[in-house]
């Protein structure tokens, strides 16, 4: 099925950037009007409209960390045979990541994601343990909201 050949594919290239920490590898998967969503309670938390605020936003959360590992426990995709490439995808992540101060965080999280033309425009984080990921990213250097264009 070609979403499912799509779909690894894409998640491959995402789990490589962040392992790279590399926010321009992982801009380059996103649209002009990209959107990305953290909870509230972390310190990133909040709409990132457009690329270059998202990519801002990674670049200060890669910055935070030393190394970052993620790996796809699930995915469940809404519409896989849209031929216009417009659909909704889960994916379910296992993260271990350690800050540059030595903190290491592990847990599960869940990527919301809304597709048009294959690519992602909107990505919508859920942690399971919001205090944790605030405990970890309490030093984090959140970039200032006037780069959302």
């Amino acid at each position: 099925m070609f979403v499912q050949w799509f779909w690894r594919k894409r998640m491959a290239k995402v789990a490589e950037a962040f392992e790279a920490r590399d926010a321009d590898r992982l801009a380059a998967l996103w649209p002009d009007d990209f959107v990305l969503e953290f909870p509230p309670g972390t310190p990133m938390a909040g709409e990132w409209r457009g690329r270059s605020a998202a990519t801002e936003i990674m670049r200060a959360i890669f910055a935070h960390n030393a190394s970052m590992r993620l790996t796809v426990q699930g995915v469940a995709i809404d519409h896989p045979w849209s031929p216009t490439g417009t659909f909704k995808a889960f994916v379910e992540w296992a993260a271990v990541a350690r800050s540059v101060d030595g903190h290491v965080l592990t847990g599960t999280f869940i990527m919301a994601l809304d597709f048009r033309r294959w690519k992602a425009v909107r990505n919508r984080d859920h942690f399971f343990d919001v205090p944790q990921i605030a405990a970890h990213y309490a030093g984090l250097q959140v970039p200032s909201r006037q780069t959302v264009a």
